[in-house]
Order: C-alpha cells, then structure tokens, then sequence
C-alpha cells in the first residue's frame, strides 16, 4: 500500500471518532504491552544482529522504559485527558467554559538506530494515549530491529490505526509530503534541521529529539573510584551510541592522571583487557559509522584503546587526551565510545567553554562542593542535567527529557510527551438572551464609567 493511501485511510479512521474513546485507547496500550511481551526474545535477538547489544543491556535500556511507560500512562491518561472547567468572561457571566484536550489526529513518528525499541515505542505510547493515528518509520540502518518492531505493531493494530513503513532515505522524504498533523523525530540535528524546513512548509508541528556535544565536568573532591565507574557505564553503553550520554570531559588538573588511570580500571574491570570479546560490548551500526568515529583517533594523543576492527564494526573504549585545536572532534558530536578528556583549574572557564556553544541535551557534573554544583546549574543551559551520574535522569517517565535550541525542543516521557500529541480547545456556551448594553448605539454615559471602573 502506498504512503499516501494508508495517510487517506488513517484519517478516515480518525474520523470515525474510535481512537477518541478513552477505553480505546487503554486498550490499545494494553494490546501492545502484550505485543511487546510476545516477541521479547525476537527483540533480543534482533539487538544482537544489529548493534550486539546483550541481553541485560536490551532489558535495561530497551524493554524497561516502554514498559514503564505503559504502565505510567495507564495510570494517568484519563486525568490527563478530562476536561476542565473555565472561569466565564467578566461580561458573560450567565456563559460557561470548559477546556477540552483534543488529538492532533494523524502523527508521523521517525525512530533512530541506537535504541530502535525505546525509541519507536516510547513516543508511540503518547501518540496513541493522545488518540492519534500513527505512521511509524523506524531507521533502515538496523533491518533486524526494524522488521521485529513491524511484526509486533502488525500483531495487535491494523494500518488504518498504526502503520509500519520501512525503507531507505527516500522513504522518509516521502513521507515527509504526507499532511500528517503532528511529526516526531528521533535522531541528528542534521536531519532534525531538514525535518524543520521541510514541516515549516506546511505549518505541521514537530518534536525534535536531538543531541549534541554533552559535556561532563569532574570536580577535584569526587571519589574518583565511583565517578570513574560511572562514567565508564554511561559513556561505552551501547558502545557510545546515546545522545544524552556524556560526549567529553573536564576534569580538575590536580586529580586527571589518577582519574584517567580509574578510568581505565573500570573500563577492564567491566570488558576486560580485550573488549571484543566481551558479551556485554556492543557494536557500532554500520561500517560508515566506524570510519566516521575512527578519524577522531587522529587528531590527538590516544591514552587508552584506539583499536579499530571495521569488518566487526568495532571500536573500542576509548580515551583521548591532548586534542588538536582545530580537530572535527572539538565540533561534532561524537556519537561512538571516544572520550576527549580536558583538564582544568577554574570552574569558570569550564562555564565559559560550555557558554560559548550550542546548547546542549545534557551536562553532567560531578562535584560534592553545593557551590560548584550550584554555579554549574545556574550559569550553564541544557535539556536536562544531571549530578554525579550520567544518563539516569532519562530513566524516570515522571522527568520530561529532551533539548533546547539546537538540541531539539518538546518532550518525550508522561504528561510532556502525551502533550505534544494533543491540543487544548477552549469551548465557551452562551446563554439565550443577551443585554441591550451590549450592541450599538452604545449608552456611553452609563456603560463607559462602568468600564472604566473595572480597568
């Protein structure tokens, strides 16, 4: 079926006024929580072909927040979705308002490759809590996955509700001609930016789900043993492929030679000497990526791994230090496990450092000095931000995530991200008879002081 016959076909069912029942909805939240259960192990295994994410790592990062998701929208959806009653206009005060919440109707959702499941399903929970119709293209990069998340939303739901398109990037931009009334997007600020002009056109809102360069500061009084093993989970999790993991560090002169070394400690204690052939490292998606990540090795001093395997897709856990001043490293996101680390001895130059670029979905600081922590959060601007960890602040679907200026805007998670698929709709209801003071010829000398009186 063509896009555009299945975009013809959506609206007719959105028209029909089914995916506006709130039982319809929870049922079908219901039917794709036992969907997902269903093929739980075809997720795992299809993980594995694409990214060789392990198992535990597909649980945590994959399966969990969906569910979790789930369960929170369950909760909250129909709170979320009742009506509420307006104050009248001074002058009509026989009206009544109420405020109702109304599904944007048909919704376009794009999905990244480095979490294809969180990611596709995340957002589609909010679309379809929203009453929406949902056309769902997940990334061509990660083919397994992709035709695994199809099987489960042709399980439960019809094209004429939820519809999977698959194919390469000539797919995408066309359904980018779709009229849809809503677009999400998932991915690079790149193709964000190409997803903005090309809905501006068309005045269609969109969600833009983006990264950026995140920085992480490491203060001087950190137990460096913990925050070492902290950085070293967030930053090679899923082999660095996270737009909200942290993208390179600053770290206190006085402890960088003993942090780097506990960096590196954790980094084997948790894949051993030869990351490669540990179960729980994962792989990067595609041959053009591994290139992309390996010309970062150049353009400073590796102290740590550096060891390329482009038939494996391999990179591994890496650290740099001493980086050339005019490398593309200092500029693009990362997006693979490389870490550039800088070192410092003024908080407010790191301030200054973060300042001078685009704003970003997340920093990190790790510091037990309130003050230092205090001056970070408030002289720095991001997304999200967290203390004394990395990622964990995405975990939660009572916490919005989600960037600001080039890191993308809107919200994914709970109440923001069942939002952005709806719109609130003032409807007011008027009383049958009216005042004369209200129409022309206006009695002036008994109205206007009035008036002027409530001014």
């Amino acid at each position: 079926m063509e896009i555009h016959q299945i975009l013809e076909k959506q609206r007719a069912y959105f028209q029909s006024g089914i995916t506006k029942d709130i039982s319809f909805r929870e049922h079908s939240l219901r039917e794709l929580r036992r969907s997902l259960r269903l093929h739980e192990d075809k997720i795992i295994d299809a993980l594995y072909h694409d990214l060789k994410k392990s198992e535990f790592e597909v649980v945590q990062g994959e399966l969990f927040p969906v569910f979790s998701e789930i369960a929170y929208t369950l909760k909250h959806i129909r709170t979320w979705s009742k009506s509420r009653k307006a104050n009248h206009p001074a002058f009509f005060p026989f009206s009544r308002g109420t405020v109702d919440v109304v599904p944007h109707g048909t919704s376009l959702i794009f999905s990244p490759y480095n979490h294809p499941i969180s990611t596709s399903f995340t957002p589609l929970v909010s679309a379809l809590a929203g009453g929406n119709c949902v056309i769902l293209k997940p990334s061509e990069l990660v083919t397994h996955s992709a035709h695994v998340i199809e099987s489960i939303i042709k399980e439960v739901f019809s094209d004429e509700y939820v519809a999977v398109v698959q194919g390469p990037a000539e797919i995408s931009q066309g359904l980018l001609t779709l009229d849809v009334n809503h677009i999400f997007f998932t991915g690079s600020s790149a193709v964000g930016k190409s997803i903005m002009r090309t809905a501006a056109d068309k005045l269609i809102p969109v969600t833009l789900q983006l990264g950026g360069k995140c920085p992480g500061i490491i203060d001087k009084n950190v137990p460096i043993e913990t925050t070492a093993r902290r950085i070293a989970w967030g930053k090679y999790w899923n082999a660095g492929q996270s737009c909200n993991t942290v993208d390179h560090l600053y770290v206190h002169a006085s402890i960088k030679k003993r942090f780097i070394q506990a960096l590196i400690t954790s980094i084997e204690e948790f894949y051993t000497t030869d990351p490669q052939q540990s179960p729980d490292y994962g792989r990067i998606v595609n041959e053009r990526h591994v290139d992309r990540i390996s010309r970062y090795l150049s353009e400073g001093t590796v102290v740590y791994g550096g060891v390329v395997d482009r038939r494996d897709h391999y990179i591994a856990p890496t650290i740099m230090d001493t980086i050339h001043t005019d490398a593309t490293v200092l500029r693009e996101e990362i997006f693979g496990p490389v870490l550039p680390i800088f070192e410092f001895e003024d908080i407010a130059d790191v301030v200054k450092s973060i300042n001078s670029k685009p704003k970003v979905l997340a920093v990190y600081i790790f510091s037990n000095c309130k003050e230092t922590t205090r001056s970070v959060m408030r002289n720095t601007d991001s997304g999200t931000a967290c203390i004394n960890d990395l990622m964990i602040q995405s975990t939660s679907s009572d916490m919005p995530i989600g960037g600001v200026g080039e890191s993308g805007f809107g919200r994914l998670h709970g109440k923001n991200c069942f939002d952005a698929f709806t719109h609130t709709r003032s409807v007011l209801k008027n009383v049958a008879f009216d005042t004369p003071l209200r129409f022309p010829p206006y009695n002036t000398k008994m109205l206007l002081p009035f008036l002027k009186k409530l001014l």
